[in-house]
């Protein structure tokens, strides 16, 4: 490989970080929370299928913006309980509008009956811009910022229920979720309660890792190119950052992490997943799983994902 091609794969990358910078509506590209195809409002769970017993609780947070979350309690003693925090399109129940035929989208209702039958309880946290979220608080946007916010006033609910007292907890997410996921264990660890699991189903490393993948796709040679200095300079560029990765390896070993990649993912490359795992084993050792199953992004089976969850370390 040249040092011409190098220069030339340098400049391309700066020409397509420039229209990333210049780009004003970043949060449209990551959020995507009221696609034409589901229909709006969304419906309380309750209303769904196999979740009458749901109840509905309203959440404020330190700004002010009302949250709404849907709570299945457990069904035993000591069985778990899971928070659950959905990805970046869509919402909890997802109904599709009528005439509209597309594969994988009640994935999300599939693994909160796959916990229901186990047993366990939940929290479906709806974050802001999100599902009941966004009817109740209407001028709130998604953001980085916003949903750390969001996060921290769930594990404060959590909290003041006791339930960590009397059950296990789980802190659950796929694709952006698992951000979420990983925020709420580390804001209960700095609390002295540790999450028996955290697990994350089909997560990015970063969005400056995706952004690389975006720049891959149009033509720029990566492979000429430091990666690791590019992700460096991207980051600054973005007005979220999402880091995973970071997030997942700076958890207690106290809590297991298990981090499960869909080996047939088109949308975030299974890399993601282990380079995820890879920081966190190198920082956390023993602590972390790392477990490929032969799906796409939305997907995989809820009841394998719920069954690997279950299944405790030792």
């Amino acid at each position: 490989m040249t040092s011409a091609h190098a220069t030339a794969e340098y400049f391309k990358f700066r020409l397509m970080l420039f229209y990333l910078s210049r780009f004003k509506n970043q949060s449209r590209m990551i959020f995507v929370p009221k696609p034409p195809v589901l229909v709006w409002p969304p419906e309380p769970m309750a209303m769904t299928e196999d979740f009458a017993e749901v109840t509905q609780h309203t959440l404020t947070t330190e700004d002010g913006v009302k949250l709404i979350a849907e709570v299945l309690p457990p069904k035993y003693k000591d069985a778990p309980f899971y928070l659950c925090f959905h990805g970046n399109t869509g919402n909890w129940t997802a109904k599709l509008t009528e005439g509209t035929r597309l594969f994988g989208w009640g994935y999300r209702l599939n693994v909160l009956r796959e916990i229901r039958a186990s047993g366990a309880g939940f929290v479906a946290m709806h974050l802001r811009g999100y599902g009941l979220s966004a009817v109740e608080s209407p001028s709130a946007k998604p953001s980085e910022t916003g949903f750390n916010r969001d996060i921290a006033a769930l594990v404060s609910w959590v909290l003041e229920q006791n339930i960590a007292e009397a059950h296990p907890i789980i802190c659950f997410g796929e694709s952006l979720g698992a951000y979420s996921a990983c925020k709420a264990a580390q804001l209960m660890q700095e609390r002295r309660v540790n999450p028996v699991q955290v697990g994350i189903v089909a997560p990015f490393f970063s969005l400056a890792q995706k952004a690389l993948d975006i720049m891959k796709r149009m033509g720029l040679d990566t492979e000429a190119l430091d990666t690791e200095a590019l992700l460096k300079t991207i980051t600054p560029k973005l007005k979220h950052r999402f880091e995973i990765g970071t997030a997942a390896a700076s958890l207690s070993g106290k809590t297991l992490l298990t981090v499960i990649t869909p080996e047939k993912d088109i949308v975030t490359p299974p890399y993601h997943g282990e380079k995820i795992a890879a920081l966190a084993t190198a920082r956390r050792g023993e602590a972390t799983r790392a477990i490929r199953i032969p799906s796409g992004h939305t997907d995989w089976d809820a009841k394998q994902v719920i069954e690997i969850l279950q299944k405790q370390r030792g």
